[in-house]
């Protein structure tokens, strides 16, 4: 199992790892009460598993559009407020020259 597959399968069962244990644990003592049960209860155990992949990857790509819209909101208003700031500004590069000495149409 790679790296990434680890952090993915650790992240689906940190919030839901007590409960599906404890279903788990109740599905096993159901099939042992009536061996009938064996097939019912695998089969239920693993559509509870698939939904719980399926919900969590779900969450996870909302929570990621989310973030990137909020990161495009304030980078947009840090930009509107630079550009519309009563204060005067230079930009430098990383020789310390102005812009205004390097441009030719300025003057």
């Amino acid at each position: 199992m790679s790296d990434k597959d680890k952090k993915t399968f650790e992240s689906i069962f940190t919030k839901t790892r007590v409960y599906l244990v404890v279903i788990g644990i109740v599905l096993i003592i159901l099939c042992i009460q009536n061996i009938a049960f064996i097939i019912p209860s695998i089969l239920l155990y693993s559509v509870l598993l698939v939904y719980t992949f399926w919900t969590n990857n779900k969450n996870k790509t909302e929570l990621d559009k989310h973030i990137q819209e909020i990161t495009f909101n304030v980078d947009t208003i840090a930009k509107n407020a630079l550009i519309n700031s009563p204060f005067p500004l230079v930009i430098a590069e990383e020789d310390r020259k102005s812009y205004m000495e390097k441009c030719k149409f300025c003057y």
